[in-house]
């Protein structure tokens, strides 16, 4: 194949991210800029050159690193597997496995039984990052932002020297590059998401807008069918405790027909890391913020 056509996009970030790139020394990128300018150059080689970099060059490369997995043609499913990334931490992604809709269903209830509640067992810790999982699973993957159409306090909270915003933006790029539909649900009659997202957002060539100013989510059918249109739900937004949780968890919202709103738990499973949910506290439900009631499971801690 020719060398790799968006290799000028690819530096470009590259330089953004070190501004002094082989101003002095060498770079631990070279034998991976070879392969990308080779003619003959292959995928495989590309991931072999990845898997070599240490994971310091790893973390400060990490937006181009993903921008050039999610881009290159024919790059497996697992190649985000070859980044050396070190400790996830709170940038692990974490699988919530789709559950049963409660017949007496109330969010606000005491019993768990009367909640949509999942246990340690059907939440899967995932050993990647949620860009790693978009990479290997793109096809059964939506992608569902939650109002973040503006800068909130909280988007500066730093997970593995990136901020929660950083985040967001790069979990949304890699969707983007890989075809993955997304849908911004807002409360903002201007605009679907903030500054810092704008530009691949306004790339992504399969969204949905959601407008309902007047409340924490939605049961529109548009919404509804953007939910359920594929096996996975990737969610990201603000803020923790209020509106994520009430679309996930549920909250004494009523559709047209007079029923409670389904929690996205009931429609699809769900996939979550603490670094791209926006809030400055604890995670927890909208319906029972106290300790103990932590829907989240693992990641209401961290």
């Amino acid at each position: 194949m020719p060398a790799y056509a968006n290799i000028h996009t690819f530096m470009a970030m590259v330089r953004i991210a070190n501004p002094t790139y082989e101003r002095w020394v060498r770079s631990s990128l070279r034998p991976l800029i070879a392969v990308l300018n080779d003619n003959n150059g292959t995928a495989q080689q590309v991931c072999a050159a990845i898997a070599a970099l240490p994971a310091d060059k790893v973390a400060r490369y990490i937006d181009p690193l993903y921008f050039l997995l999610a881009d290159y043609p024919n790059m497996p499913a697992n190649a985000g597997g070859n980044l050396n990334l070190g400790a996830l931490h709170q940038t692990q992604a974490h699988h919530f496995t789709q559950a049963a809709l409660p017949g007496n269903f109330n969010p606000a209830a005491a019993l768990q039984a009367n909640r949509v509640f999942v246990t340690s067992n059907n939440i899967v810790p995932l050993g990647q990052t949620m860009e790693q999982y978009i990479l290997a699973n793109d096809a059964t993957v939506s992608v569902l932002l939650i109002h973040l159409s503006g800068i909130v306090g909280g988007m500066e909270r730093v997970y593995n020297g990136r901020t929660t915003i950083q985040h967001i933006v790069s979990v949304l790029r890699v969707a983007r590059l890989r075809g993955c539909p997304v849908c911004a649900l807002t409360m903002d009659a201007a605009r679907d998401v903030c500054n810092p997202m704008a530009q691949d957002y306004n790339l992504v060539a399969n969204r949905t807008r959601i407008y309902e100013p007047q409340h924490h989510t939605s049961s529109r059918a548009d919404f509804i069918a953007f939910v359920t249109a594929r096996a996975n739900l990737v969610v990201m937004g603000f803020d923790g405790a209020v509106c994520v949780a009430a679309n996930l968890f549920g909250t004494n919202q009523n559709d047209t027909n007079g029923q409670l709103v389904r929690p996205l738990l009931t429609r699809a499973n769900i996939v979550l890391s603490r670094a791209t949910i926006v809030s400055n506290d604890l995670l927890s439900s909208i319906a029972s913020p106290s300790m103990g009631r932590d829907e989240y499971g693992p990641l209401f801690l961290t």
